[in-house]
């Protein structure tokens, strides 16, 4: 044997990071491609209004950062700048929010925990369920009955309201879990668990809704249900597979930002790729699939096994790190320009207080309806009657799925219809703007309050010790595989 050659393993691991390398490549070219087709204007002055509102919405979420509620800021800035010194971005705003919709889902996506929600039980599938459809139902009935728009529209609407918002929900949690409140039957993990799997079937659901109701080209509704439903979800699924498979390849990057960068550009280009054909919704469910697909593969005990004799992580851990780059984008870039972009869009002169009001209304019928069955739902796990009024208490908030949402359907008129001869569909698309900007208004600061100041009230303290230890299990489980190179090459005193 000659010792001067290289192992199997380090040609393979060679080859592995060419073929990453590979897939960065492509995926760029796709990317340029399939954004190519979009035509944005730029001009001097929409330079000028997006510095504004980036650098204002910035500090506005600073200063609201004080009550924890950075992105309330930057929405009430945005609709400041709107209101007193006209400033908006409607060139940039469908960019904004398609960056920003790829972002929060693949969040969420590399952030799913399959083994807890097992854990968890069907009180998990149950408060991940049952809320959010009952809550997407009762506010499209209302939003049909107040507004007189169609139901399927009112659906959509219904579903946007629907999503929590776990921008607001995961640091309550942390924060009373870090006193120990609740953390002996598990609630915090329980409503963090579930959060971000509501946001996965609120936006799933607003997809297909949205696509049925607006769907002018096909003339038969059974065959436009079945083209936004079924196989979007279908393609959706095989398209999440395949990227998936792409990313866990990608673990085999030398350097972490390489992942992050493969991986929103796989999630960006194939939004844009779908939405050229009319299929809108393919890609929200492509990315949801793609963080579960790579977080399989990766920790399968092969893929493990290999990973480690080449010397990468040995587990899921750099998807994980992949969340950590994206909150950072989040929280600096994309935050401050998706809820200030937002806010610019709400101008009062276009406003009537009869549509307030109706929003206002439908809005409360619809939390009202969720907090029943959430309470309803988390039945049967020897939870006592507070803590079951805690969760429902806990599923108010709501502020990031529907700033991404809300816009949506107006893009879509604006974009594919003749306005002048659709003038009622129009209307209608403004007022699912403004009831969803209205939620998040309502919701989101007495949902943070109330979970801060019932919370020591409605939940039970474990001890001190106790507390310590699961607070600390709970921020080192997901990081514990990329620590094993190190604590591998620890001597022990027998060895010594």
């Amino acid at each position: 044997m000659n010792m001067m050659s290289p192992p199997h393993h380090v040609s393979y691991a060679n080859a592995m990071s060419s073929l990453v390398i590979v897939i960065g490549f492509c995926c760029s070219i796709l990317l340029i491609s399939v954004t190519a087709t979009e035509t944005i204007t730029i001009t001097s002055h929409s330079i000028v209004n997006f510095t504004i509102l980036w650098v204002a919405s910035l500090l506005g979420g600073y200063l609201f950062s004080v009550v924890k509620i950075p992105l309330l800021g930057s929405l009430v800035v945005g609709i400041l700048l709107r209101n007193i010194f006209d400033i908006n971005l409607p060139e940039l705003a469908d960019t904004i929010r398609t960056v920003s919709l790829c972002t929060i889902l693949l969040m969420s996506s590399v952030e799913i925990d399959l083994q807890k929600l097992w854990q968890l039980g069907m009180v998990c599938v149950r408060l991940t369920s049952l809320p959010g459809m009952i809550e997407a139902l009762v506010s499209g009935a209302f939003a049909s009955l107040l507004f007189k728009m169609p139901f399927t529209l009112a659906l959509g609407l219904g579903y946007i309201l629907s999503a929590v918002s776990p921008a607001i929900v995961v640091p309550g949690m942390l924060s009373l879990k870090s006193q120990g409140l609740g953390v002996e039957k598990g609630i915090p993990s329980l409503v963090m668990a579930a959060a971000s799997f509501d946001d996965v079937l609120a936006i799933t659901g607003f997809t297909v809704s949205i696509g049925i109701a607006l769907d002018t080209e096909s003339q038969n509704i059974f065959l436009s249900a079945f083209i936004h439903g079924p196989l979007q979800l279908f393609i959706g699924v095989a398209s999440g597979c395949l990227l998936g498979s792409l990313l866990a390849i990608c673990r085999f990057c030398r350097k972490q930002w390489q992942c992050t960068v493969i991986a929103i550009e796989l999630s960006i280009a194939t939004t844009y790729f779908y939405k050229q054909v009319h299929l809108d919704g393919v890609g929200a469910v492509a990315t949801i699939i793609m963080g579960v697909v790579a977080s399989l593969i990766s920790n399968h005990p092969r893929f493990v096994q290999y990973a480690k004799i080449n010397g990468f992580a040995s587990s899921s851990s750099y998807l994980h790190k992949i969340g950590d780059d994206l909150k950072v984008v989040w929280d600096i870039a994309l935050r401050p320009l998706l809820f200030g972009s937002i806010g610019s869009a709400f101008d009062f002169k276009s406003l009537s207080s009869n549509v307030i009001l109706k929003a206002f209304a439908i809005v409360i019928i619809g939390v009202t309806a969720r907090m029943i069955t959430a309470y309803a739902a988390v039945g049967g796990r020897n939870l006592v009657r507070s803590e079951r009024q805690f969760i429902s208490i806990a599923w108010i908030p709501k502020a990031t799925v529907q700033a991404v949402l809300c816009t949506i359907p107006l893009a879509i008129v604006e974009k594919r219809m003749d306005t002048s001869e659709n003038s009622e569909i129009l209307t209608w698309a403004k007022q699912i703007m403004t009831t969803a900007i209205i939620s998040i208004l309502l919701t989101a600061p007495i949902g943070l309050m109330l979970i801060q100041w019932l919370g020591p009230r409605l939940l039970s303290k474990e001890d001190e010790e106790e507390v310590s230890v699961s607070v600390r299990s709970e921020q080192e489980t997901p990081r514990l595989d990329s620590k094993e190179s190190t604590s591998d090459k620890r001597v022990s005193p027998d060895s010594a």
